[in-house]
This record gives C-alpha cells, sequence and structure tokens, in this order.
C-alpha cells in the first residue's frame, strides 16, 4: 500500500523506468539458460553415478581377456604354421631336397608338375648333353648327330644297346601309336629319305633330340615341321 501511495505521490522517472525494462530484459535471456545448466549438471551427476569405478579412474572400462591361446596364434607367422606338423614338414623337406635343381627347368618346358619327372638318370643326361652341336657321325659332346645321342643316352639311362642308325633303330623298337607315347619312347620322322631322324620322347608332345641347328635340344611334335615329318614311334625292348 505505502509503495502504491510512493509511486502515485513520487512518479518515476524516465531513468528509472528505463533501469526496470533492462532488468526485466536480461532477467528474460538468462533465466531458461540458468535452467538448463542446472538440469544438465543432474543428467551429468545422475551418469557418473551409474558408472562403475576402476583402477583407471570413472567411466573407463576394462579390456575383455583374450585367452592365451588366441594371442599365441596370431603371434605365428606364416612359416611356423606351415611347419606346425613336423612329420609333414619333415617328409616335405625331404622330398624337396631329393629333387635336382636342374628338373625345376624341365618341369617349366614340358609344362608338368616336378613330381612327375621321376627319371632323374634321364634328365641329367639330357642336361649334361644340352646345347651340344650336331656333327654327322659324331658321338661326344663336342659333336653328336640324331642316332648317336639317342644310342647313348638308350644305353646311359635305360641298359638297352641301339644300333648306329635311326633305320636301324626304328627296326629295333616295338611300333606303337602316338596316342601310346610315354616317357622314354623313341620318336621318328623323314626329314630327307625314309627314317632319317630319331628322338626321345618325354611328356606333352615333347621330345629330346640332336637338332641340325640348334643342336641337342627339345622341340614340340606339334610344331609345323616336325608334324609334318612325323613317320611313326617305337618303344624299347623290355621297357
Amino acid at each position: 500500500m505505502w509503495a502504491e501511495f510512493t509511486f502515485y505521490i513520487f512518479p518515476p522517472t524516465f531513468t528509472q523506468v528505463k533501469k526496470l525494462w533492462t532488468y526485466c530484459f536480461f532477467a528474460l535471456i538468462l533465466l531458461p539458460g540458468l535452467t538448463s545448466c542446472s538440469l544438465y549438471r543432474k543428467v551429468a551427476n545422475k551418469t557418473r553415478s551409474n558408472e562403475s569405478p576402476t583402477k583407471g579412474g570413472i567411466g573407463k572400462q576394462n579390456k575383455p581377456s583374450v585367452p592365451n591361446a588366441v594371442i599365441t596364434t596370431q603371434k605365428l607367422n606364416k612359416k611356423e604354421k606351415n611347419r606346425s606338423n613336423p612329420v609333414l614338414s619333415k617328409n616335405l623337406d625331404q622330398n624337396v631336397e631329393l629333387i635336382p635343381s636342374s628338373l625345376f627347368r624341365y618341369s617349366i618346358l614340358l609344362n608338368v608338375e616336378v613330381e612327375v619327372l621321376r627319371n632323374h638318370t634321364l634328365y641329367s643326361l639330357i642336361q649334361e648333353w644340352w646345347g651340344s652341336p650336331y656333327k654327322y657321325g659324331g658321338i661326344t659332346k663336342r659333336g653328336v648327330d640324331c642316332s648317336g645321342f639317342v644310342q647313348n643316352l638308350a644305353g646311359s639311362v635305360y641298359g638297352f644297346y641301339l644300333s648306329r642308325t635311326a633305320g636301324q633303330q626304328y627296326e629295333q623298337c616295338k611300333k606303337i601309336s602316338r596316342e601310346e607315347l610315354s616317357e622314354g619312347d623313341l620318336v621318328f620322322f623323314n626329314t630327307s629319305r625314309g627314317v632319317s631322324h630319331v628322338g626321345v620322347y618325354l611328356h606333352n608332345d615333347k621330345f629330346v633330340h640332336a637338332s641340325t641347328s640348334l643342336g641337342v635340344t627339345i622341340s614340340d611334335l606339334k610344331e609345323s615341321y616336325w608334324a609334318k615329318r612325323f613317320i611313326g614311334a617305337g618303344r624299347l625292348p623290355n621297357s
């Protein structure tokens, strides 16, 4: 009542009214902010109270434990994994050691697995004679012709004595079809008159022979030159 009496007796000045409106304006702005801050603190406190304290502090979670077996497996490298079976590893190492390094070359040339090339004596002899120049009538690594090379190979690898010429060797063999060819069989060609060239069959239509141009080498029966001149195949007796 006194305030109302004072208000009417002494009315507020313009400056006082202006200050009053300013206070009301700031009150309207700050009040929502203060309310939201108090709510945020309540939510934060509630969240922290629900978290279980750990050794590292509030809110930190322990990492899940990993079994030792899993850790050990992860530490194994590829080499150790391949050698996890000692029996299998030992047999594999022994088999690799028994394979001459030159066989890997011929497995590529013949397009076969190296394990297929079991006649190590045969491929060792081919390796020794590889590139020996052609010489008509020759029988040594300094110079050899086709029948001389086949004669040497048949005696050294298969223990069978062949005659000296390609024609005579053709007569000594048991005749077989091209589809029956297997490693060690002989293949004959007509390069001049009659049976005039001979080689030893290997795998996948490949045969080794003494070529007039390349010396001791490996050629393919499917090559047009040899395909046109192929006249027959033969197998060594008792083989």
